[in-house]
């Protein structure tokens, strides 16, 4: 069962996406140059988790279409190569309507990062709860092409590892979108840490 959001209130869990702070140039979440955008949020709470600060729902600004406008903006230089969604926790329900928009909206040759703490099979039980194909969780699994999934997990930390902080954490490439199942995605974990992108 994915975790739920049992320590954040009924109003901490609607009111739209809360970031606490959008990175126009970021080189260290994504092979080459990225725009990143770090979601305010948390209730996974990893020991030895690297941002702390995020877990606080309240450390942030609100998501407004003048910050979609601006990601859109600085999206739109050729030498930008992606977009990145972490945090916190991007996969907070409160985030999702704009989320699933925000990922809609990205340009054809960019793709989408998209880091959380809950494992692929979490998310795909998790839209089989919500309804699949009606969810905006659903969406947003279709748009991106990459999620690195798993929480951290402190005994597993190893700095040596590409774009994750603990082995147990995993990095899938979307191989098919699927509007009316599950997106199919590959592990390519492997790949990575030896380089191979």
């Amino acid at each position: 069962m994915y975790a739920k959001e049992k320590d954040l209130t009924a109003e901490d869990i609607s009111g739209g996406m809360i970031y606490n702070q959008i990175r126009s140039l970021d080189v260290t979440n994504a092979p080459g140059l990225s725009v990143s955008i770090f979601l305010s949020g948390c209730p996974l709470r990893c020991e030895g988790c690297h941002n702390q600060e995020l877990w606080n729902l309240k450390n942030g600004k609100k998501f407004t279409s003048e910050t979609e406008q601006l990601i859109l903006r600085l999206l739109d230089r050729e030498y930008i190569r992606s977009l990145v969604c972490l945090g916190g926790e991007p996969l907070l329900d409160r985030n999702l309507s704009n989320l699933a928009e925000l990922t809609g909206q990205i340009p054809p040759g960019k793709d989408i990062w998209l880091y959380t703490g809950y494992t692929l099979e979490e998310l795909k039980e998790r839209c089989l709860v919500e309804g699949r194909n009606h969810s905006d969780l659903f969406m947003i699994l279709n748009n991106v092409n990459y999620i690195v999934d798993g929480r951290f997990e402190q005994d597993k930390r190893d700095i040596t590892l590409a774009f994750r902080g603990s082995s147990n954490q995993k990095i899938w490439h979307k191989t098919k979108q699927d509007f009316f199942d599950f997106p199919q995605f590959e592990d390519v974990t492997a790949k990575f840490d030896a380089g191979e992108y």
